[in-house]
């Protein structure tokens, strides 16, 4: 805790904005829901849920792949095995160019942030795109590090204290000097994605096992500065931010003393 404020109200404010902010609608046997998250075309995310034996079924419809289509994704290419990790590693799946998951509905919940973590992750491959590239900004920032001789586990899945999944980008391991410490590498990083990293890192780290865990958050500066109101969130809540520029300078002091 640092300056009066902790990490619970920031938790408690952010699921308070996330309940008053999420809309629901029955659409035949459905019921469509839409969260306050924006895509890369600032519209909401919306999904569609139905219960069937007793399991708990996700579908987007096709709208985030349609997105990221028309905006000149091509499913055939390389990035396309990149988004299939993607959408598998949060226990989801393609169907027909849809994006689905089905799971147990007294884990309903679990499931439905997985899910949507899935599409708000597919739909910022939206930023290989625009810069024309095949790489991903967590293989980036892999790359910088290994570089600094600095190793680590990616893509690791931990259950928080609330018994949701998580999905981290890096796991730096504990040694005599350091403490276990998680990465995470969005590819960009905003308001929206700083709660939602302190959400789940809050969560995450409920443990008892990994009370003494850190978090550490890499920074996508490739191509404009990070904004400084951001900056200084992650800093209220004592997590620090290593700027893509910094890791050939910084990144061995934080990630090993």
């Amino acid at each position: 805790m640092t300056n009066g404020f902790d990490t619970k109200t920031l938790v408690d404010g952010y699921a308070d904005w996330l309940k008053s902010s999420a809309t629901t609608r029955v659409v035949d046997r459905w019921t469509e829901i839409t969260v306050p998250f924006l895509d890369h075309a600032n519209d909401h995310f919306q999904f569609y849920v139905r219960l069937y034996d007793d399991r708990m079924s996700f579908n987007d419809d096709g709208y985030t792949l349609n997105g990221l289509i028309t905006s000149g994704f091509n499913m055939k290419s390389s990035r396309a095995d990149r988004l299939g990790e993607i959408v598998k590693q949060f226990g989801a799946t393609l169907e027909n160019g849809s994006i689905a998951m089905s799971a147990p509905s007294d884990k309903s919940a679990d499931a439905m942030n997985r899910y949507v973590q899935a599409l708000i992750h597919v739909d910022s491959m939206i930023e290989t795109i625009t810069h024309r590239i095949i790489g991903y900004f967590a293989e980036d920032v892999a790359q910088a590090l290994l570089q600094q001789d600095l190793f680590f586990t990616q893509n690791v899945s931990i259950t928080g204290k609330s018994k949701f999944q998580h999905i981290f980008d890096f796991l730096f391991q504990q040694t005599k000097s350091t403490p276990t410490r998680f990465g995470q590498a969005p590819a960009t990083l905003d308001k929206n994605s700083m709660a939602t990293i302190l959400f789940n890192w809050d969560d995450a780290r409920g443990s008892e096992k990994r009370k003494n865990a850190e978090l550490i958050v890499f920074g996508n500066d490739k191509d404009k500065p990070i904004n400084s109101d951001v900056l200084a969130g992650f800093d209220e809540y004592n997590v620090p931010v290593l700027k893509y520029s910094e890791i050939p300078d910084k990144a061995q002091m934080m990630l090993s003393a």
